[in-house]
């Protein structure tokens, strides 16, 4: 069989008065019992972003934790001179930054803009070493993006972006699960891109978990999805959770075990 995969999606996420209506069920019970913690560790700052100069913190730790990885898809600095170039055009930019109460120690943050009522994540990257501390608790980013997500309620905002993501995804199951858990849902990309035919054959030899997005509804939607996988290359738990995180957010599973 072939199949037909949209090569760029993005994600929107529709802001309502509360997030606990929102979030996946289980996530928003870990945010509520972690929450006073993570308000008495870290302190979370909104600012306007007037020059490049002042990310330079964000940036140390995205080319730390992004820019370096082996599947990292762009040149280096690519990114923030494009960002850059848009903030001296005059397009408004924000920036989320986390510090550590006690020592003031920047964590990471998020770069977004918001255009009408429109929020849209431009770049996200925290410290590995303090997500990996918290982790037994919740993840910062969850906790985070709770707060971006009361934020957006705050400015009135009706919808949020988070990022376009490239297809078919290689190997990165868990970057489809914190989506949709924040209540995000893919659809067909506005940038331009290109639509990839594909066949079983073909998905072998990538040699790696491989999943995409399929049918999209009138408003460009998908509803349907496709993981390909060989024994042993997914963790069942993390299998086990994807059907039922896709379950949940309305959207079908097809498993094709290779």
């Amino acid at each position: 069989m072939t199949y037909l995969v949209h090569t760029k999606i993005t994600w929107e996420q529709r802001v309502i008065p509360s997030w606990k209506e929102f979030f996946y069920p289980s996530l928003v019970k870990k945010i509520l019992k972690s929450e006073a913690y993570f308000e008495d560790l870290f302190e979370f700052k909104i600012t306007p972003v007037n020059e490049i100069s002042e990310c330079e913190k964000f940036f140390l730790i995205y080319d730390k934790e992004i820019a370096s990885r082996r599947n990292y898809l762009f040149k280096r600095n690519e990114k923030k001179e494009n960002l850059a170039k848009k903030i001296d055009k005059g397009k408004k930019y924000f920036q989320t930054s986390l510090y550590k109460k006690d020592s003031q120690e920047y964590v990471g943050g998020i770069i977004f803009s918001i255009i009408d009522d429109r929020l849209s994540f431009a770049f996200r990257a925290f410290d590995k070493n303090v997500r990996s501390e918290y982790r037994s608790v919740t993840t910062i980013d969850f906790w985070v993006e709770k707060k971006m997500y009361e934020y957006a309620v705050s400015q009135n905002i009706a919808r949020i972006f988070h990022g376009n993501d490239n297809y078919p995804n290689k190997g990165r199951t868990g970057l489809v699960l914190f989506k949709l858990k924040l209540g995000g849902r893919p659809k067909i990309s506005t940038i331009e891109h290109s639509i990839l035919e594909i066949t079983e054959n073909i998905i072998k030899e990538y040699n790696a978990p491989t999943f995409f997005w399929d049918n999209p509804d009138e408003n460009n939607f998908f509803k349907v999805s496709h993981l390909f996988y060989k024994e042993g290359e997914i963790d069942e738990s993390v299998l086990a959770e994807l059907v039922k995180v896709t379950a949940w957010a309305g959207i079908e599973l097809n498993l094709h075990k290779l």
